[in-house]
C-alpha cells in the first residue's frame, strides 16, 4: 500500500480536474464510494460535516445514502461551504430536510443522543490539518470522541482522515473513529492509526498520476511571503554562451525572470556579456576573459556558484575542447542545485558530477549521445542515466518524459510550434528559476515542462504557429497569474 503525503495528494486531484475529472465529480465519487462502503453497517447515520472539502464529501454521501433507503441527519458546523462543490451539496441536503446546523460542541452532543445513530461519520476535517488543532475544533473533536467512548454510536468512521490528524505526521488530537475511508491512497499520516483503513475511491485513473499538470506547478511555485526582501526569491547563476552563440544565454535568464526569480546573474564571455546587456538591463552580467569559457575561467564560476541558489551550465557554450576540459573539471565540483542543458549534456558520457540535486533537459540525440548510444527506450534509458548519474532526467520530445529512478511522468502540453529555436534554453531557464525556490527537482521538472508547454499552446492559440522564443518567455507571467500563482 502506497502512502502519500497532503501535497502529493493535491496535485493528483487537481491534475485530474485539469484532465477532466472535475473538482464537482471528485466530491460526487468520494460520496457515492463512502456511502457504498457503509450502508451495510446500519439503518441510521449521523454525520458530522464541517465547511470544507470534506464537509462536502459527507454532504454527498448523506445524500447516497438516503437515497439507498437510509435514514440520515446531517450536523453542519460554518456558516457556509468554502467551495462551489460544498456548497451545492448543501443546498441539495437542505432542501432534503436533512441538514441542522450546529454552534458549537454542546449542540453536537445533544443532537447526536438525541438521533442515537447506529453509525457516525466524520466529515469534519480533512487533509488542509497543518499543527495544533485550535478552537472551535479542538472542542468539537473532543465531543465527537466522548460520543464514541459513550457508546451513543456503534461505528464511527472517517473520511479520508480522522479530523484533527496531522495527514503528514499522524500526530495530533484527532477523532478515534473506528476506520477511516481513505479516498483514492492512503495519507502518510494513517500509518500509526490503529483503526482499519479502507480505501474510497474518487474515480481517478492511474494514467492520470503520470502525467504532469497544474498541480505540480501549483506546488512547485512556493508563496511569496509578504515581508521576503531581495535574493529570498531565488538567485540564479547561468554559464554559458561564446562567441558564435550569444542568444541563449539571453533567453534562458529571460526564462528565469519571467518565473518570479529576484536576482539572475550570467557568467559568460565578454562579448556575449554586452549583447546580454542590450537585450535586458534586469540581467547582472559577469564578463570573462576570452570568447569561451576555458579552465582558467572555472575557479571565478565556483565563486559565483556559491553566491546563487542554482547553477545552469550549458546554453550557447559552445563544444570546442578548451570548453569541454573547462565544463569537466566544472562539473565534477560540487556546484549546489544544478541545470545541465545543451553542449553540457555531451561531456556527461564518463563524468561523475559533484553535485547531488542534479535535473538534465537532453532531447533524443543529446541523451543518445550520453548513454554512448542509440535511444531504443526512452523511458528505460532515461532512468538508466538517472540511476547511473542520481540525477533527474527531463527528456524533450513531442511527450516530455521526466524521470527520476523508478517515478516518471509524462508531459502532454506543448505544440509543434514550439520547434522554434531557443525553446529549449527557455526551458532551461524556466527550470533553473523554478528550481532555485527549494523544492523538489522531479517536481519541479513536471512544473516547467508543464509550464512552458502550456505557455505554447497559449501562444499557439493567439498566433498559430508563428512565435518565437522572447514572445514564449513574454506570455509565462500571464499564463501563472491566470492559474492563481502569484510565487
Amino acid at each position: 500500500m502506497k502512502f502519500v503525503s497532503s501535497e502529493e495528494m493535491g496535485i493528483i486531484e487537481e491534475n485530474a480536474s485539469y484532465f477532466g475529472i472535475t473538482h464537482d465529480l471528485l466530491m460526487e465519487n468520494a460520496g457515492r464510494s463512502v456511502a457504498e462502503k457503509v450502508s451495510e453497517m446500519g439503518d441510521r447515520f449521523l454525520v458530522v460535516c464541517g465547511p470544507g472539502n470534506n464537509g462536502g464529501d459527507g454532504l454527498c454521501a448523506a445524500r447516497h445514502l438516503l437515497q439507498n433507503g437510509k435514514e440520515v441527519r446531517v450536523l453542519l458546523f460554518g456558516k457556509k461551504m468554502s467551495s462551489p462543490e460544498g456548497e451545492k451539496n448543501l443546498r441539495i441536503c437542505s432542501a432534503l430536510g436533512i441538514v441542522d446546523r450546529i454552534r458549537d460542541q454542546y449542540e453536537l452532543i445533544e443532537k447526536a443522543k438525541e438521533f442515537r445513530p447506529q453509525v457516525l461519520i466524520d466529515a469534519l476535517l480533512g487533509t488542509g490539518v497543518r499543527g495544533e488543532i485550535r478552537e472551535p475544533y479542538l472542542s468539537l473533536i473532543r465531543a465527537l470522541n466522548k460520543l464514541i467512548d459513550d457508546g451513543i454510536t456503534e461505528k464511527a468512521i472517517s473520511i479520508d482522515l480522522p479530523s484533527g490528524m496531522d495527514p503528514n505526521t499522524g500526530k495530533g488530537i484527532f477523532v478515534k473513529s473506528h476506520m477511516t475511508i481513505t479516498l483514492h491512497k492512503p495519507k502518510i499520516g494513517l500509518r500509526s492509526f490503529e483503526g482499519d483503513v479502507v480505501i474510497g475511491s474518487l474515480g481517478i485513473p492511474p494514467e492520470i498520476e503520470t502525467l504532469c499538470g497544474p498541480g505540480d506547478l501549483k506546488a512547485a511555485i512556493p508563496v511569496r511571503r509578504g515581508d521576503s526582501h531581495k535574493g529570498e526569491n531565488g538567485k540564479v547563476l547561468i554559464v554559458g554562451g561564446s562567441r558564435d552563440l550569444v542568444g541563449a544565454p539571453a533567453l534562458a535568464a529571460m526564462a528565469s525572470l519571467s518565473v518570479g526569480v529576484d536576482l539572475v546573474r550570467v557568467i559568460c564571455p565578454e562579448r556575449v556579456a554586452f549583447t546580454i546587456n542590450s537585450l535586458s538591463p534586469d540581467v547582472i552580467s559577469l564578463k570573462l576573459n576570452g570568447e569561451f569559457l576555458s579552465l582558467e575561467h572555472v575557479e571565478n564560476i565556483l565563486e559565483e556558484a556559491e553566491r546563487n541558489d542554482v547553477t545552469l551550465i550549458g546554453p550557447g557554450i559552445g563544444r570546442r575542447k578548451e570548453t569541454v576540459r573547462a565544463l569537466e573539471e566544472l562539473l565534477s565540483h560540487d556546484l549546489g542545485r544544478l541545470v545541465i542543458d545543451a553542449d553540457a549534456l555531451r561531456v556527461l558520457g564518463s563524468l561523475e558530477l559533484g553535485s547531488e540535486e542534479v535535473i538534465i533537459t537532453p532531447h533524443r540525440g543529446e541523451l543518445s549521445s550520453i548513454l554512448g548510444r542509440e535511444v531504443s527506450n526512452p523511458l528505460l534509458d532515461a532512468r538508466e542515466i538517472s540511476n547511473k548519474m542520481g540525477v533527474v532526467v527531463l527528456l524533450k520530445g513531442r511527450e516530455d518524459l521526466i524521470v527520476q529512478g523508478e517515478r516518471y511522468k509524462r508531459n502532454v502540453s506543448g505544440n509543434p510550434g514550439m520547434t522554434v529555436g531557443g525553446t529549449g534554453d527557455v526551458l532551461a531557464g524556466v527550470t533553473a528559476g523554478i528550481l532555485s525556490r527549494g523544492r523538489d527537482p522531479f517536481l519541479v521538472a513536471c512544473a516547467s515542462a508543464f509550464l512552458v508547454g502550456l505557455v505554447g499552446d497559449t501562444m499557439l492559440e493567439r498566433r498559430g504557429y508563428f512565435f518565437s522564443a522572447s514572445e514564449l518567455i513574454e506570455g509565462i507571467p500571464s499564463v501563472l497569474t491566470k492559474m492563481g500563482i502569484m510565487g
